[in-house]
């Protein structure tokens, strides 16, 4: 919602599209969560979603964004990390650091971008078979 605003979109397509958008992270945990996923894998993407979900993050509202970095780095240090993850897990770490910054100077909303990549990170672990 604020990213479309920061970007000028109108209050009606900022809420069409968090709706869109909350919907498909709300979709992609329930997913999730009918797989065979171990827990730490489920919760990360409930976390992350969680966040996608509501209009207005702030950066001390990221701070939740501990617990999904955490469950992923044990994850990858027991059974080896895949491509992307470390970058994103990096990029989800120092998000609080730089988002608020970089929206209100450059006007680039980066929120969204890495919490869609950390969910669909997250996504690549949940096994595809029933």
């Amino acid at each position: 919602f604020s990213a479309v605003r920061l970007l000028g979109g109108s209050i009606e397509l900022a809420y069409a599209l968090q709706t869109i958008y909350g919907v498909l992270a709300a979709m992609a945990v329930i997913w999730a969560w009918h797989r065979r996923a171990p827990a730490p894998i489920k919760n990360a993407a409930l976390v992350t979603a969680t966040m996608m979900i509501s209009p207005y993050i702030f950066d001390y509202d990221l701070v939740a964004l501990a617990l999904p970095i955490t469950w992923l780095t044990a994850w990858g240090l027991r059974e080896g990390f895949l491509s992307w993850e470390k970058v994103t897990l990096l990029a989800v770490w120092l998000l609080p650091l730089y988002a608020r910054t970089i929206a209100l100077c450059l006007h680039v909303p980066t929120a969204p971008l890495v919490l869609t990549a950390l969910l669909l990170v997250i996504l690549r672990r949940v096994p595809r078979g029933c």
